[in-house]
């Protein structure tokens, strides 16, 4: 599994937020959300600054973070671009859909 998607954003409280949905799992009722597992920012004076992220998102996906999320999320994480205008800045967020309870070991463990 790889993370796959982006989408743009043109403010940060504009991120994707979907409300907590229950699933059916091994016959048990489990929470699923989303969160932010990882985040980084970039200028936004590069002219293609999507392709200099590639960086560090290959090398989070390559840590053992990554490697856990990518292992434990339901879906494949995505990844979204947030343009801050104020300070001309480009914020990647890495999201992935997780049980509560990988939600919260994951910010016991990497966090």
């Amino acid at each position: 599994m790889s993370i796959t998607n982006y989408s743009y954003y043109s403010e940060a409280s504009r991120l994707p937020v979907e409300s907590q949905e229950c699933k059916i799992i091994d016959n048990q009722v489990v929470e699923i959300s989303n969160l932010i597992v990882y985040s980084f920012v970039l200028s936004a004076d590069v002219q293609v600054s999507h392709h200099i992220a590639n960086e560090p998102l290959q090398k989070w996906y390559q840590s053992d973070s990554g490697c856990w999320v990518i292992k434990h999320a339901v879906d494949k994480p995505v990844w979204h671009r947030v343009h801050d205008q104020l300070n001309n800045e480009f914020h990647y967020h890495v999201v992935a859909r997780m049980s509560t309870k990988d939600q919260t070991f994951f910010k016991l463990k990497f966090q």
